[in-house]
């Protein structure tokens, strides 16, 4: 499934649409959970960009994100600026969202995060980057076909839970809630996630610090009459990250079309250094579209800002429980 992909309907006046995805999901982790705002010693700026299927002038979606903790109030905040362009750019999809998170902590060992976001979003068509049939028979550069489609705006609201120890976490998230019996503007259906995973130690340096350690991840996916699931894993040591996803449903179910509900195979590589991470991942693709699309390239950056801070020592019951740091390369363990 490619949840990039949007449906346009000119002669009835509808437009659909489905949320883009991504392959390093935990590098975009705010995008698909709003609990995870905040989840970082002080601030944390990261973006990315994603094309996907290159040789069919597919889709390209940029994002920035920046995100915060305010420890005082057991919460956190959070930004971000995304843009998704389909094709040659006749399709513009805009969405400026803030964040919030509040966490509490049930037990000694176990923390619980719930967050909210709230985004303006606008879809915008170009109809003159489209090539129509009359153009194709005829070879003009000017269809004779009457179509309008007028600026698209609207408010969203996402929510989202997170429940995490030291080593392990799972959490779900619903997004474009106004959306849920539909009618609305909106042309996102509404969309859930659920996401999980455990954090491996093999070894540990002098000063309890990860040299060494694998992390196994997945996020099932579902929006309207689609679903999709992802696991993988990521190996960690010292500054180096490589790691292997796969993306579908092989063996569990078919999609509507009865074709076998696989996408790709993802291959994944990164090097962090200090405050910063980068990382790299090649989308194989597994579906129909193998040999035609080149499948899809992304690229993230992170940037950790409490590294440029000094804290005083904090009471211990002022601490938090230990956070896993999602978003490789190096996901690592957050000592609050």
């Amino acid at each position: 499934m490619a949840l990039l992909a949007s449906l346009l309907f000119f002669g009835g006046k509808e437009l659909t649409a489905q949320d883009a995805q991504f392959s390093q999901f935990f590098a975009t982790r705010i995008y698909m959970n709003p609990a995870f705002a905040g989840n970082t010693h002080f601030g944390r700026f990261s973006t990315h960009i994603r094309r996907q299927w290159p040789a069919l002038q597919g889709y390209t979606s940029t994002g920035m994100y920046y995100d915060q903790s305010l420890p005082s109030f057991n919460s956190g905040i959070g930004v971000s600026l995304f843009q998704d362009r389909h094709g040659a750019g006749g399709v513009v999809y805009n969405k400026y969202a803030g964040y919030y998170s509040y966490r509490f902590n049930p037990t000694r060992k176990l923390a619980v995060k719930f967050g909210i976001s709230g985004s303006y979003n606008s879809f915008n068509v170009d109809l003159s980057r489209f090539t129509f049939t009359d153009q194709l028979l005829s070879g003009s550069s000017a269809t004779t076909d009457e179509f309008r489609f007028d600026k698209l705006q609207y408010f969203d609201v996402n929510t989202g839970l997170v429940a995490f120890t030291e080593r392990y976490w799972g959490g779900v998230s619903v997004s474009n809630i106004n959306n849920l019996r539909g009618g609305l503007t909106n042309p996102f259906p509404t969309k859930l996630s659920v996401h999980g995973g455990v954090l491996i130690p093999i070894n540990k340096d002098i000063k309890g610090e990860f040299l060494r350690n694998l992390t196994i991840a997945a996020q099932y996916k579902a929006q309207q009459d689609y679903d999709q699931f992802d696991i993988g894993a990521y190996y960690g040591y010292s500054v180096v990250l490589v790691g292997v996803w796969y993306r579908g449903l092989l063996g569990l179910k078919d999609n509507e079309t009865t074709i076998t509900n696989q996408d790709a195979f993802i291959l994944v590589a990164g090097l962090q250094y200090e405050a910063y991470r980068l990382s790299y991942s090649y989308d194989i693709s597994a579906s129909t579209l193998h040999g035609y699309s080149n499948g899809a390239h992304e690229m993230s950056l992170q940037i950790e800002l409490w590294r440029n801070y000094k804290y005083k020592r904090r009471r211990s019951s002022d601490r938090n429980v230990p956070c896993p740091n999602f978003g490789g390369p190096g996901w690592q363990i957050d000592k609050d």
